[in-house]
């Protein structure tokens, strides 16, 4: 099982993070001191930081990489600046929302609808899990424009 390797314009990485995203709700937290602070937390960071999951919850199946341009890549030290960026490249950008919701939708057509259903129903089952990866794949194949941009970085599909 691959950790999530680093990918520009990603910035979370539970790949269900965005099912359903506009069923997720907010709670206020207010202190006790008498400025009132107040805290947005929404419900799905609640769900998080009380599941207990190990960090494999949160990596991405091992095929998934294959399809990951070395463009994507980070490379070099924290803090430099020597890194393709989607913002930099719009066809880098188009490819992985492509990919990455290929993946977020076939894993809702799955039944896979959050983190814990993510670990236990998808990545610790082989079988769901390779279908899953053809059902990716199929999507893949049967978009002209995304298979373009696959052969643009030299993507095997």
């Amino acid at each position: 099982m691959n950790i999530l390797p680093n990918v520009s314009g990603i910035s979370y990485i539970d790949p269900c993070s965005e099912i359903n995203n506009s069923k997720i709700s907010q709670t206020k937290a207010t202190s006790t001191n008498d400025a009132m602070d107040t805290v947005t937390i929404s419900q799905k960071a609640k769900e998080l930081s009380s599941s207990n999951l190990p960090i494999e919850a949160f990596s991405l199946p091992d095929w998934f990489s294959d399809y990951i341009p070395k463009e994507s890549i980070l490379s070099g030290e924290l803090g430099s600046n020597n890194l393709q960026t989607n913002s930099n490249n719009p066809k880098l950008g188009l490819y992985n929302d492509k990919l990455f919701s290929f993946l977020r939708e076939e894993l809702e057509n799955s039944g896979i609808e959050n983190s814990v259903d993510y670990y236990q129903s998808f990545l610790n089952d082989n079988e769901l899990n390779e279908q899953v990866h053809q059902a990716v794949r199929n999507r893949m194949v049967e978009d002209d424009q995304f298979t373009e941009l696959a052969n643009y970085f030299n993507i095997k599909i």
